[in-house]
Order: structure tokens, then C-alpha cells, then sequence
């Protein structure tokens, strides 16, 4: 059967050239100096030339630069004998157009083989594999909103800088920014817009910042920065300079013209500082922000080491007042309003008091400062407004229908979309006629947009809530804004008052104009801070119709106030 057999032969090299001629996987037999001594027609397909025309020429030529470094050593390996007999390399073609390929190579030695006598590169296309993990990687340390690098490629990073400033004694430093009114950017145009404004805020801090520079977003609207290779800290103010100055032109997104700031928290470390891991330099540097927020807007805090005590005790009395807030350990205190001409109770001021379970019963200026900044005074204001009024509901009930109310409200409520529901609802509720409330603003409000709070205060107005003018005279903006918002009351600040009774003629001729402009106005004029009868006097004697403080009342619990009810406090004299 010799005929079979030789037959048998053809037909199976003849399967084999049609495997080789048509699979997409590359098969290259090389000598021991690399050269091609075979190819499959797939070779000449990624070469963009016929594979005749690669026979003879060394492998390397048609490999990029590195790995073809690589490649050589591999053969040389192979023709030395001092390698394995088999290795799994990861090599790139170079097509005649230009473009590259990404291979995945068994290279087989098989030059002690008589019937091959050379070294068998068996190579399969994983170009796309390649791709998408280099995408995935990518997807995995970068911000898919503004392709920024993550907090995970930003620590990566500041570890081998932390590492790099040991060695070298340089300094890093990081900043966390936060954006300024981002919320309000958000509510008002949306959540499409106000991804689009954090777009171009990414491209103008990487743009504006110095080569070398790592800007991240590390979520929301907070973005981090690291700068390594710094000689002192004013370099690294003068990087947090740069970016607040380049947040300053206005955006324009989907045809919207917007603002916005930021607060900038600074660490930096290095040199003859001691050491610092990534996790610590980043704490650090949101400490420095949260100061910086506490400041107002647009401020750069570099920390310090008593800012850490500072900031911790801070937080621990935050997470003291949201606890609070769930536990309802705040009460109100009421102070009487009174006529100084009758001394008679005519309204009284809700004053909010926290009953701590350890430090006792602590007054506004120990906890709302910081409700403010957190913004949690949103929901303390919330629960104030909703007792006051239940409050006055129980009073009118008892007899005393005309008493009005005034609630102390902060420019945060004010800015909050749902405030003029909250004040409609807790009105309803309780079944207080809306002229028996007044509202008490402070010249915080004309931070805000003046158009926005025109409209809320009209809204207010419109539902029949009287609006007063807190602390009035301690701005340098008082009488212009008078004249844009229409104000029901007048409050004198207690600084003008405590001088008068003493003699003096200045601060006399202040109240009087004061008390003389709010009737030109046609406004209801309180003095705050009345501790001496002298001073009472002297307020009657300008035109001042109500008065308030220590020498009518200290502000009492609801059960005391019920009782001041019943009577009067301290009449003005006659006049002679």
C-alpha cells in the first residue's frame, strides 16, 4: 500500500498549506540572527507587503522600537541555548502604513530540530484585548464626567510623590477645592447644566496650572491637585492663586452665563517636615477646606497643627448637633417685645436654646453659626419656625389673640426653595393668621441674588407675614437695601443703643435719625438690647414705640412668658 501512503502525505501537506494559507494567527520561522526564513501569508497581511517580500529580513525591522529591544534578546537567548525552550511575549507589528498591531507571541526553540532548524513565532492578533484593557484602565483611574484622573490614580500618584520628596527633601503639596454655590447652580439649571459647568471647570484648571501637575476630581464638585518639587509654601499659594483667578471669567454652558468660586484647603509636606502617608496628607488637606468654607467663599487655608484641634473640635460638635437635631434636645425661650409708652406685651421673640446632656443649656452664639455653615440650620430653622407658631396657636387660645411672633431667619432658609412652603404650612397647621408672624432677617441676605430675594420676600409679604430688619445700622449696606426690599419693622441694633442715657449727643443724633428714617418709611421701630431706664427714656422721648430687652425681660421658658403676659412691664413716665 506504498501508493496510499504517499497519497495519505499529500493530501494531509496539502490540508496543512490550506490551514496556513487562510488562519489570521501569523506563524514566522526565524534563524538564529532573527532573520525570516518562513511566514504564513497572514505575516505579509500585517505588513502591508507580500510575504515573499519579508523573507531574509530580520523580524526586528517590522517591530516597534522597545520591543523589538526585547525580541533580540529573546532570539539571542534561543541561539545561545541559555533560555527556556518556549516563551509568552506580548510584541507589536508595524504595518508599511504606520499603524501597529499588538501581538500575543509563543516563541518555540526549535534549531536542534533537523526537519524545522529555527525558532517558531506563533503569534495571534489581540489588539482589541489590548484595547479594551487599556480602556478599562483607564475607565478605572480617570472620571468618566470630566477625564480628569480619580481619587484612585491621585493616591497612586501622591505616594510615589510622597516616596520621590523623602529621597530628594523637595516639598508636595496638595489643595481640595470646593466649589462655591454649585448647589444653587444645580438647582437652578439642572442637572445636565450644571455637569456641563464641571466640564469646563476641569478644562480651565488644567489648563491654567503648572506642567507636572495632577488635577483630579475626587467627586461632586470638589477637585484635588497635587504639586510636587516645591521650595516653600508660597509657591504652592500661588498655584491655589492661579486657580481661584481662573474660575473668575464667567462660564457659559447651553447658552447660560454662570459664577461660581471656590474654597481652596492647602496642605504641603516634605523637606524637614515630618513625614506624612497618603492617607494623612489628604485628611489634612480637607481640614484646610473645611476651615477655608467656615471663612466664606473664595478663601485658601494652608493647614496648620492647632487647625487640626481646632477643626476636630469642630466636628465634634457637628456631629453633636445632628444628633441634637434627631433627639430633640433644643427648646425655644421667648422675649417680650414691649410698648414703651404702656409697657405692655405686644409681641415676643422666639430664641432658640440646646439643652446639651452635658454642657447644660447653651446659648445661639455657642451652636448656629456652625448649623449655618453645615447647613443644618435648615433643619433646626425648620423645627423653630413649626414650635414658635404652635406656640403662639397655644397663646391665642389662652386669651391672647393679638400677640405676634418674630422667628429669626438665616440667608441660608431664605435661599432654600422650599422655605415659603415651610412657612405657608406651619401657618396652616397651626391656624396662626400669617400678620401675627414676623420674619427677622440680618444683612446676610444681601449676599444672595437680590432679584431671588425680592421675589421670596414679596411671596411673604403676599401670604399677609410681616418681614423685620434685624440688627439694623452694623452694615454699611442697610439704607440702600431699605430702599429695594419692602420691610415691615425696624430692629435698632443694640450697639446704638447701649450709649444712650449717658449723656452723650452722638449717639443720641444716630438713633434719632434712624427711628426719623424708618417712619419716613413708614416702618415699626424696635430698639433691642433696653437694659437701663435712662435708655428707655430716651427712646420715648425720639418717637421709639416698642423696646426689648434686659430691663423688660431676659428671654423665659413658655411657662414664664405666659405669666409676663398678664401684665405690663415698666411703663415709660409721664412726660412732664
Amino acid at each position: 500500500m506504498p501508493g496510499s501512503t504517499r497519497s495519505e502525505t499529500r493530501t494531509s501537506d496539502e490540508r496543512l498549506v490550506a490551514f496556513f494559507a487562510h488562519t489570521s494567527d501569523v506563524v514566522v520561522i526565524v534563524d538564529p540572527e532573527g532573520r525570516i526564513t518562513y511566514g504564513t501569508p497572514s505575516l505579509g497581511h500585517n505588513l502591508g507587503l507580500p510575504t515573499a517580500g519579508a523573507l531574509g529580513r530580520r523580524l526586528v525591522e517590522f517591530m516597534a522600537e522597545a520591543d523589538a529591544t526585547e525580541a533580540t534578546a529573546v532570539l539571542a537567548g534561543f541561539a545561545a541555548r541559555t533560555s527556556a525552550t518556549q516563551v509568552i511575549t506580548d510584541w507589536r507589528l508595524r504595518h508599511r502604513d504606520g499603524t501597529t498591531a499588538a501581538f500575543e507571541v509563543l516563541s518555540h526553540n526549535l534549531l536542534d530540530d533537523p526537519l524545522v532548524a529555527g525558532i517558531v513565532l506563533t503569534m495571534r492578533d489581540v489588539s482589541e484585548r489590548r484595547a479594551l484593557e487599556v480602556q478599562l484602565e483607564h475607565q478605572g483611574f480617570h472620571d468618566a464626567l470630566t477625564g480628569l484622573p480619580n481619587r484612585a490614580l491621585l493616591q497612586d500618584r501622591a505616594e510615589h510623590a510622597l516616596a520621590r520628596t523623602s529621597r530628594l527633601g523637595t516639598l508636595v503639596a496638595l489643595l481640595v477645592l470646593d466649589l462655591d454655590g454649585f448647589q444653587t447652580i444645580n438647582d437652578a439649571h439642572g442637572r445636565a447644566a450644571a455637569d456641563g459647568l464641571l466640564v469646563q471647570v476641569a478644562a480651565r484648571l488644567r489648563s491654567t496650572l503648572l506642567d507636572g501637575a495632577t488635577v483630579s476630581r475626587s467627586g461632586g464638585d470638589e477637585f484635588s491637585i497635587l504639586i510636587e518639587d516645591l521650595t516653600g509654601v508660597a509657591q504652592a499659594e500661588s498655584v491655589a492663586a492661579r486657580a481661584l483667578r481662573a474660575l473668575d471669567p464667567p462660564f457659559v454652558v447651553d447658552g447660560a452665563t454662570m459664577r461660581v468660586g471656590a474654597s481652596v484647603g492647602l496642605m504641603v509636606t516634605g523637606g524637614t517636615r515630618d513625614p506624612l502617608d497618603v492617607a494623612e496628607l489628604m485628611r489634612c488637606a480637607t481640614l484646610a477646606l473645611s476651615a477655608a468654607k467656615e471663612r466664606g467663599r473664595g478663601h485658601v487655608v494652608v493647614f496648620t497643627k492647632d487647625l487640626r484641634a481646632r477643626m476636630l473640635e469642630r466636628l465634634t460638635r457637628r456631629r453633636d448637633l445632628e444628633r441634637a437635631i434627631d433627639a430633640d434636645e433644643f427648646v425655644l425661650h421667648f422675649q417680650p417685645i414691649v410698648s414703651i409708652e404702656t409697657g405692655a406685651i405686644v409681641s415676643c421673640e422666639a430664641l432658640v436654646r440646646w439643652a446639651h446632656p452635658t454642657d447644660g443649656l447653651l446659648p445661639p452664639t455657642d451652636f448656629v453659626a456652625l448649623t449655618e455653615e453645615t447647613g443644618l440650620i435648615v433643619e433646626l430653622g425648620r423645627w423653630v419656625l413649626e414650635q414658635a407658631c404652635e406656640q403662639l396657636r397655644r397663646w391665642a387660645d389662652a386669651g391672647h389673640p393679638e400677640l405676634r411672633m418674630s422667628v429669626n431667619v438665616s440667608a441660608r432658609q431664605l435661599d432654600e426653595i422650599g422655605f415659603i412652603e415651610d412657612v405657608r404650612g406651619a401657618l396652616r397647621r397651626h391656624r396662626v393668621r400669617p400678620g401675627r408672624l414676623v420674619l427677622e432677617l440680618t444683612e446676610s441676605i444681601f449676599a444672595l441674588d437680590a432679584a431671588a430675594v425680592s421675589e421670596q420676600l414679596r411671596t411673604l409679604r403676599d401670604l399677609g407675614v410681616q418681614i423685620a430688619m434685624d440688627d439694623f445700622g452694623t452694615g454699611y449696606s442697610s439704607l440702600s437695601y431699605l430702599q429695594k426690599f419692602q420691610m415691615d419693622v425696624l430692629k435698632i441694633d443694640k450697639a446704638f443703643v447701649d450709649p444712650l442715657g449717658d449723656g452723650g449727643t452722638a449717639s443720641g443724633a444716630l438713633v434719632s435719625a434712624i427711628i426719623a428714617l424708618a417712619h419716613a418709611l413708614r416702618l415699626e421701630v424696635v430698639a433691642e438690647g433696653i437694659e437701663r431706664p435712662e435708655q428707655r427714656d430716651a427712646l420715648w422721648a425720639m418717637g421709639c414705640a416698642l423696646g426689648q430687652g434686659f430691663w423688660y425681660s431676659r428671654p423665659v421658658e413658655a411657662e414664664r412668658m405666659t405669666e409676663l403676659l398678664a401684665g405690663t412691664l415698666h411703663p415709660a413716665p409721664t412726660a412732664p
